[in-house]
């Protein structure tokens, strides 16, 4: 049994996914259930042309369903999901399960360990400490879109791009608001937003397993996320609205960075050594110096 202080959203976009949404869903069913996990489950149909629909309808007694007319991107798709979600903290997530829904329990165990003190938390493939499986030609190809990715836009990320993120409703729905990417960099623009806006960001390794019936085409997407990441760097540099505070945050001071063989902390953590548990967790905290 998982224990539970704050009230969980799942949002998971989907487009034109008949062929593995209803077993999805069984799946994420059981799971919540048998680990006592209260969750309200969003899934944002993003225009699919298949039979995804009429499948998510034999779900309606456990899922919302949010319709859209056209195909508009999973960005967008999961902007709808987030700014529509009711629980206090929002995890959005593939409907593929790429990333194993153990993941869940080991994020709201360790949100509950630091006393929900990280605004997001982020998985990742890159950190050590979990088992990823992947094929050779699109690990390589990842790797080279995250040295460019960094270069255009440069975040102490490892793996922006994992479909695996929780964030606390406020921070979820301040961040979403200002987004305007609606593909694949929706991710980079986000992460972009809260380093920009301060927010405390961790990253946690998570398992992951390559799935079949991906939507993303390595060439023409790739193409389209750096003509996405110049333009998140054109609205941070040209447009105030995109970056101003909605409203006034704290002044944290910051501490000394402490370094332990297994943790990496990094200033204003709260987090003390003893607390952490393996899988080792790699904490980046984005505010900049005062």
């Amino acid at each position: 049994m998982t224990t539970q202080t704050k009230t969980l959203s799942i949002v998971i976009p989907v487009f034109n996914e008949e062929k593995r949404i209803r077993e999805s869903l069984i799946e994420l069913r059981s799971y919540l259930d048998a680990e006592e996990i209260e969750a309200e489950v969003v899934v944002v149909d993003d225009g699919s042309n298949d039979k995804t629909m009429s499948i998510l309808r034999e779900f309606s007694d456990y899922i919302r369903i949010l319709p859209a007319p056209e195909n508009r991107g999973k960005g967008h798709a999961v902007k709808r999901g987030v700014l529509s979600a009711k629980g206090e903290i929002i995890l959005f997530m593939d409907a593929d399960l790429a990333t194993p829904l153990a993941e869940i329990k080991e994020f709201l165990k360790f949100s509950e360990l630091t006393n929900y003190n990280y605004d997001i938390m982020i998985g990742s493939r890159f950190l050590r400490g979990r088992s990823v499986r992947r094929d050779s030609v699109r690990n390589f190809l990842g790797h080279l879109f995250k040295r460019v990715t960094n270069l255009l836009l440069p975040l102490a990320i490892s793996d922006s791009q994992c479909g695996f993120k929780l964030f606390k409703k406020e921070c979820a729905v301040d961040i979403f608001r200002r987004t305007r990417i609606e593909r694949w960099a929706f991710d980079m623009e986000a992460l972009f937003l809260a380093d920009r806006l301060d927010y405390k960001v961790i990253e946690i390794p998570v398992a992951w397993q390559e799935m079949s019936g991906s939507h993303v085409h390595l060439v023409r997407d790739g193409f389209r996320m750096i003509i996405d990441l110049l333009a998140i760097n054109f609205y941070g540099l040209t447009q105030p609205r995109y970056l101003r505070p909605l409203k006034s945050k704290p002044v944290v001071k910051p501490i000394p960075r402490i370094v332990t063989p297994s943790v990496r902390l990094s200033k204003n953590s709260t987090i003390r050594p003893e607390m952490m548990a393996k899988p080792a967790y790699q904490v980046i905290e984005n505010r900049k110096e005062l």
